[in-house]
């Protein structure tokens, strides 16, 4: 089955943010500027990987995104047929200015497509594994220098973190980063 790309129109049937040829540029365009991706995007060319594989991981990265951003996101969906949660209206970009309406913004491509990847290669791993300990309680005190903290597993993340698809999904999201400040009466 062919995978359906939302182009910013609404689809109904849309299954991902992202075609492979836009993974393809994706990682084409940041391999140079990281090592350990260059090693990725020899997983995505290898000759194994099927475009069936590839498409798979493309709608894996989407489902990802829809579970865990989907009630962060700013703005509201476009319609209420449409499969995902972009395009949107009421959106700001990290400067503050709208995103169109039957627009699906760069970073949200991008971040995509780097779960994507990730999803395909065995070596996939996530920035921040799930688990471990949080700190709970910190006191810091000057005259005679004491220090104490806490540690407690109550707090501990229970998934895997993607930091760079945060950074890169942050404009997109409520206090995301436009520097807008919202003021609500008590």
């Amino acid at each position: 089955m062919a995978l359906v790309i939302e182009d910013g129109t609404g689809k109904s049937d849309a299954e991902s943010y992202v075609s492979v040829a836009d993974v393809d540029t994706y990682l084409t365009s940041t391999e140079t500027l990281d090592a350990a991706r260059a090693a990725l995007k020899a997983t995505w060319d290898a000759g194994a990987t099927t475009t069936a594989n590839q498409e798979a991981a493309c709608r894996e990265a989407t489902r990802y995104i829809e579970a865990n951003y989907l009630d962060r996101f700013m703005g509201y969906k476009g319609t209420k047929a449409q499969a995902l949660s972009w395009p949107r209206t009421g959106a700001a970009d990290a400067y503050g200015w709208s995103v169109d309406a039957d627009v699906i913004p760069q970073v949200l491509k991008d971040a995509t497509a780097e779960l994507a990847l990730r999803a395909l290669s065995s070596s996939a791993a996530p920035d921040i594994a799930a688990g471990g300990g949080a700190l709970s309680a910190k006191v810091v005190q000057a005259g005679s220098v004491r220090l104490e903290q806490a540690w407690s597993s109550g707090g501990a993340r229970e998934r895997a973190a993607y930091d760079r698809v945060d950074d890169l999904l942050r404009p997109l999201l409520t206090g995301g980063g436009t520097g807008v400040i919202e003021l609500k009466r008590a």
